[in-house]
Parts: structure tokens; C-alpha cells; sequence
């Protein structure tokens, strides 16, 4: 049963990333300039305002999933429920997304940076279809 619950977990994240890479061959033009043009600069003040806002609230959220991680491990050292493996799965993903998904990554990537926001762009989408996979089995069972 787990054997099924777990294959059809990874078959839904397959067949649903085949339909992103389909949408994303639709729509999205090959040549990124009509976004560009569709977005103006922004003010610097406002910019520095909205970077700033994003890492407190990512700093918040990293701290409680920190307490949320430290509570689940103390419920599985007493139970050794597997459910509460699941959860700790599930925190750790949404911590890493906390912390990847903040502006300062990207900033402090330096000479990482291929193009744009460099290799750490895509990781905060990762972590989060992780937990989202480890919610959906957990679930399933």
C-alpha cells in the first residue's frame, strides 16, 4: 500500500510538471522583451522598502519554522510516530524555502550568478513542491 500511495505521489508530480512545462511552452514568449517592456523601473526607496519588508517577514518565518522543527522532533524523540517523520520533512522543506526565497540569496550569490538571479532562482519552488509532496503522501496513507 505504501508502495502505491508513494508511486502515485511521484506519478502526480511528474504528470503535473509535464502540464507546467506544456503551459509554460504556450505562453511564455521566447524572447523575454515584452515583459521588460510591460515593467517599469522601480524606485529605488520603494525597492529598498520592499527588500527590506521581505526579509523580516522571511526572517519570521525561518524562526517559527526553526521553534515548529524543534517542537516535531521533540514529539517524534517521544513517540517515533512516522507521521511526525512526514512533518519534519515538511518544516525542514518550508525552512529552506524561508530561506532561499528571501532577497538575500540571490544578492549573495555573487559569482554564482549565471543569469539574473542566478542557480538559487528556482530553489524556493523546489522546496515548496517537496513539502507540498510530503503533505499529499502523508495524506494519502
Amino acid at each position: 500500500m505504501k508502495t502505491k500511495i508513494a508511486a502515485l505521489t511521484v506519478a502526480t508530480i511528474v504528470g503535473l510538471a509535464l502540464l507546467g512545462c506544456l503551459i509554460a511552452t504556450m505562453f511564455l514568449p521566447l524572447d523575454s522583451i515584452p515583459f521588460r517592456q510591460a515593467i517599469k523601473a522601480p524606485d529605488p526607496a520603494e525597492l529598498h522598502l520592499y527588500l527590506t519588508m521581505r526579509v523580516i517577514v522571511r526572517t519570521v518565518n525561518a524562526g517559527l519554522l526553526i521553534i515548529l522543527l524543534a517542537v516535531y522532533v521533540g514529539v517524534y524523540m517521544r513517540t517515533h510516530a512516522e507521521f511526525t517523520i512526514g512533518l519534519i520533512i515538511f518544516a525542514t522543506t518550508l525552512l529552506m524555502y524561508a530561506i532561499m526565497s528571501g532577497p538575500l540569496i540571490p544578492i549573495l550569490s555573487g559569482p554564482l550568478r549565471v543569469y539574473g538571479l542566478g542557480p538559487f532562482a528556482a530553489f524556493p519552488e523546489l522546496f515548496t513542491t517537496i513539502a507540498v509532496a510530503v503533505l499529499l503522501y502523508l495524506s494519502l496513507k
